[in-house]
Order: C-alpha cells, then structure tokens, then sequence
C-alpha cells in the first residue's frame, strides 16, 4: 500500500528525452511504412474500383432488362398489344 501512496520519482531527463525521441520515430517510421504500402496497394485499389464499377453496370443492365421483359408480359397479360 505504501507504494501506491509514495510520491512519483523523478525520471532521468536523459530517459524522457529519449522516450520522446523514440515517439517521435515510431510516428515518422509509420508514417513512411504507410506512404510506401499506399503506393504498393494503388494498382490493386484501382483495379478492384473498375472490377466493381463493370459488376454494378453488367447488374444494371440485367434488371433492366429483366424490367422490360416483366412490362411486356404484363401487357400481354393485360391484352394490350405490344410493339416490339
């Protein structure tokens, strides 16, 4: 218990400076580790924006299609003549 209640030590100046330096190139090292996969990872990130981009055009033309074919059914099933 008297652990808990004893006043903080004070650390060595030498140990906070190098506690900061060492942050500081945690941030930087990061920051360039980051930099560098971004550049790797664009070719792929482009790629799978044109993959989705085509798969969402290719549904958008199924369902339209697939609504007309439904309209003209349901003229016919309404007895209304369709021209084609």
């Amino acid at each position: 218990m008297s652990d808990a209640l004893a006043a903080p030590k004070n650390i060595s100046p030498l140990i906070r400076a190098g506690r900061w330096a060492f942050l500081l190139a945690g941030i930087y090292y990061g920051h360039n580790k980051l930099q560098s996969l971004r550049i790797q990872d664009e070719p792929l990130r482009k790629a799978a924006i044109e993959k989705a981009t085509r798969e969402h055009h290719q549904q958008l033309l199924e369902k339209e299609a697939n609504n007309k074919q439904g309209m003209i059914d349901l003229a016919k099933a309404a007895g209304v003549q369709v021209k084609n």
